[in-house]
Formats: C-alpha cells, sequence, structure tokens
C-alpha cells in the first residue's frame, strides 16, 4: 500500500523490548501500525533492531 501523507522510516521501542517480552513487543507495534496505516500515516512493519536506540 503506497500512502501519501506523513510517513515514519524507524521505529525502535527498545525501552520495553526486553528479551522475555518481545513476542509482546512485536504485537503491540503491530497494532500502532495498523491504526497508523488506517490514519494514512506510513510506517515500518517492523521494529528495527539492528541500530543502537542511543546512537540512532
Amino acid at each position: 500500500m503506497t500512502l501519501s501523507g506523513p510517513s515514519i522510516d524507524l521505529v525502535q521501542l527498545a525501552m520495553y523490548d526486553w528479551p522475555e517480552v518481545r513476542g509482546a513487543t512485536d504485537k503491540l507495534w503491530t497494532q500502532i501500525h495498523n491504526a497508523f496505516e488506517y490514519r494514512g500515516i506510513s510506517s515500518p512493519e517492523v521494529l528495527d533492531r539492528n541500530q543502537d536506540p542511543e546512537t540512532g
């Protein structure tokens, strides 16, 4: 889906992304992503866990 509204290029929820709750964090992001998409805001489908959240 191509959206013409605002976009978000990088998403991390590092503060909440502990290994023991990673599945729940993924589900949370999926719900947030779907809400953004419904409102015409483009965002990544998955969280970015490759970049250091401190340095981006």
